[in-house]
């Protein structure tokens, strides 16, 4: 519709109804066409909100490890920065450990702190197994009636010395110790002592001897007549020794000419053995 106003005229539009039919199906687009050249940049927008973060993407394979250069001075601590997003990296490599420091002086021993009191007792032990038997201890010293020497001899001797410096051996116990205070009883035994001369008045001494000293005469022989004697012999004494090693012996002794002591070793028609023995006695 135009419409004039003034000696001017313009179109106006007015509305047109009528009955709208249906919308037909959309016809297929066209080739698009040439891209025209690029317009100036406009000014820039405002910046519009971040995004949500994206899915972290898979880790690519590590890398060889570089030589290890060397070790630079340390810097200086900086401030500690914040924290940033999740996701650990991974850990680096642990660096070589340092040289041990200088051990440090030792601190001095504090004071020892109470006795605690005493805890109660506690029940008994079962009895253990019996231990091995120990060694055997020495032997104890001699008592009463030990005999301590027997010396024998089965030989008959004769007797030649005719003085005490040159008296004649017939026995000499074993060495013994005796103990300073502890008797002893000296026996001396032969089954036959027999003069060597017919003449009236010949003797035949036995002497007893500590070491190389008399110290007394036994048993005594002699002729009561110009005939030979014939005499078995037992003799004893009691003594105490002072503590020291001791020697005993018999010795014989005749006043002219040679005797006899006899001995053997027994059996039909054999003289018995003689002997020196000692025993303690107290």
């Amino acid at each position: 519709m135009r419409r004039t106003r003034g000696g001017s005229s313009d179109w106006v539009s007015l509305p047109y109804y009528e009955n709208t039919g249906p919308t037909g199906p959309t016809g297929a687009a066209g080739s698009t066409g040439p891209a025209g050249s690029t317009g100036a940049a406009g000014a820039t927008g405002t910046t519009g909100a971040t995004g949500s973060t994206g899915a972290t993407g898979s880790t690519g394979p590590t890398g060889p490890t570089g030589a290890t250069g060397s070790t630079g001075p340390t810097g200086a601590t900086g401030d500690v920065g914040p924290t940033g997003p999740g996701g650990s990296g991974s850990v680096g490599p642990t660096g070589p450990a340092g040289s041990t420091g200088p051990t440090g002086a030792t601190g001095s021993t504090g004071a020892t702190g109470p006795a605690g009191s005493t805890g109660s007792t506690g029940p008994a032990g079962s009895t253990g197994s019996t231990g091995p038997t120990g060694p055997a201890g020495a032997t104890g010293a001699d008592g009463p009636g030990s005999e301590i020497v027997y010396t024998e001899f089965t030989s008959p001797v004769t007797i030649t010395g005719n003085s005490l410096p040159s008296a004649t051996t017939v026995v000499t116990a074993g060495a013994f110790t005796a103990d300073g205070t502890s008797a002893y009883l000296i026996e001396f035994f032969t089954s036959s002592v027999i003069t060597g001369s017919t003449a009236a008045a010949r003797n035949v001494n036995l002497h007893l001897y500590d070491g190389a000293t008399a110290i007394g005469t036994m048993a005594t022989v002699q002729t009561p007549a110009a005939a030979v004697m014939v005499s078995q012999v037992y003799a004893a004494r009691r003594l105490i020794p002072a503590n020291a090693s001791k020697t005993y012996s018999i010795r014989g002794t005749c006043n002219l000419g040679t005797a006899s002591v006899s001995a053997g070793a027994g059996g039909l028609g054999v003289s018995m053995p003689g002997f020196i023995r000692i025993t303690k006695v107290t």
